[in-house]
């Protein structure tokens, strides 16, 4: 009997999911904030937070609206933060884009300046 601690388990799942994104086709123009939106589970998974992740690895989440984003984001899943932040990191690499580093110096306590005060979102 294997002792598995929680932590482990989530990991695979969200694994899991990434894996699902990743045979999606990345050339695929259907993909938009409404499919997104379409595919989203009732209750947050950590299978699609890697889903939600994979689909920034393939550059879809550049059309995720705000509006969708912040509800993502308002349901304080842990996991599916962290696939969307780091999925919107790699779909906007190299871009500057000005929302996603607000998006980021908000969420990220590394990116505020020294005399910053951090703000709560607990």
């Amino acid at each position: 009997d294997l002792d598995i601690p929680a932590e482990m388990i989530h990991w695979c799942e969200f694994h899991s999911g990434v894996a699902t994104g990743l045979r999606i086709d990345p050339m695929l123009s259907d993909i938009d904030s409404q499919w997104m939106l379409y595919n989203r589970p009732q209750d947050l998974t950590n299978k699609h937070a890697g889903f939600l992740f994979s689909l920034g690895l393939a550059g879809h989440l550049k059309k995720l609206s705000s509006r969708n984003l912040h509800d993502y984001l308002c349901q304080r899943h842990k996991f599916t933060s962290i696939g969307l932040l780091l999925g919107l990191g790699v779909t906007n690499r190299g871009t500057q884009d000005e929302t996603t580093t607000k998006l980021f110096s908000i969420h990220v306590p590394a990116l505020l300046p020294p005399t910053a005060v951090p703000l709560e979102l607990d």
